[in-house]
């Protein structure tokens, strides 16, 4: 981890900080510290899976409509309706019913319509087929 900070220290001291330097450098950042300090807002479209699910689903979000990032509605907490992940593993009749009570997490510091806005760390327990339901792409277009 050292030697990856150091990097990151060259790195900041070769990039000038505007525009599309400023973009890579965050990605950079991101990747070398695992998504521990950085994250991403959810928005309209995130890709999510499921572990009882046999495919990935769709983030839609409902809880607002007034607040958008990348041209898409931002999630919050309260959104909890999904496209189908496939089958369900877990249910005898294997059809895929994705519900949840909400999420954990959120970034408490920002409301959107008074709720907690989604990051790409947070979970949601499916109600329906006791699947953990996590991120694999936040929606947001990325360079």
């Amino acid at each position: 981890m050292l030697r990856a900070g150091l990097k990151l220290i060259q790195l900041y001291r070769l990039l000038v900080f505007s525009g599309f330097y400023y973009i890579v450098f965050l990605k950079i950042l991101y990747s070398i510290t695992k998504g521990t300090i950085l994250a991403y807002y959810l928005v309209e479209g995130a890709v999510l899976q499921c572990t009882n699910g046999t495919k990935n689903s769709k983030l839609v979000v409902t809880s607002q409509n007034t607040v958008w990032m990348s041209d898409k509605l931002c999630a919050t907490v309260q959104d909890c309706a999904f496209l189908p992940f496939g089958e369900c593993t877990n249910k005898d009749s294997k059809t895929c019913t994705p519900e949840c009570s909400g999420w954990s997490g959120g970034k408490k510091d920002l409301l959107i319509s008074g709720n907690a806005a989604l990051m790409d760390k947070d979970e949601a327990l499916c109600t329906s087929g006791g699947g953990m339901i996590s991120v694999v792409n936040s929606g947001q277009d990325t360079l």
